[in-house]
């Protein structure tokens, strides 16, 4: 759930209650997936993991206990670890580290499989492969032009398209 840069930095670049609450969307993102894989019994090979950040050269100790303190002031899981126990639990050589126990690894295209398996399973309709030309928008719902088909109406739609949004999609829903 951590993300890519330490929640001190984050602070000095979009204010605290920002970042806390991007910290705390992560945090509440991986609950809920595990949750998700363990309600569906999806076979994704879920395994929990604990997670090290150690101080280092990009982070020394006093920040690595500032983002203690701030964590814990947040209410965001993590631990304080020191060298000794470091060394001897797991063979790393620093003075401190932080310890989160909140982390997941799987396997991500049998986890995309079986959350499609149990969404078709729900009553979910697959279209594909299908090219949308157009998307509308209204107070039903969505609807879906398709390249020389039909139109197609649904409650929700996930677009799936990497980081970029698509042309189609309305600029005041994203």
């Amino acid at each position: 759930w951590e993300i890519d840069q330490p929640l001190r930095d984050l602070v000095e670049r979009i204010g605290e209650s920002r970042a806390v609450a991007a910290y705390r969307s992560s945090l509440r993102g991986v609950l809920a997936l595990r949750s998700l894989i363990l309600n569906h019994r999806v076979d994704c090979n879920w395994a929990d993991r604990m997670a090290l950040t150690v101080a280092g050269t990009s982070t020394g100790l006093r920040a690595l206990a500032d983002e203690l303190r701030l964590r814990t002031r947040h209410g965001l899981p993590s631990y304080w670890i020191e060298g000794r126990d470091l060394r001897s639990a797991y063979g790393i050589d620093r003075t401190a580290a932080l310890l989160n126990a909140v982390n997941g690894e799987l396997h991500p295209v049998k986890l995309a499989r079986g959350l499609l398996a149990a969404a078709i399973a729900s009553g979910m309709e697959l279209v594909a492969p299908a090219e949308v030309t157009e998307i509308g928008t209204g107070r039903d719902g969505v609807s879906l032009q398709l390249a020389g088909g039909p139109v197609i109406s649904a409650g929700k739609v996930i677009v799936c398209a990497g980081y970029e949004a698509l042309p189609q999609i309305p600029h005041d829903r994203y």
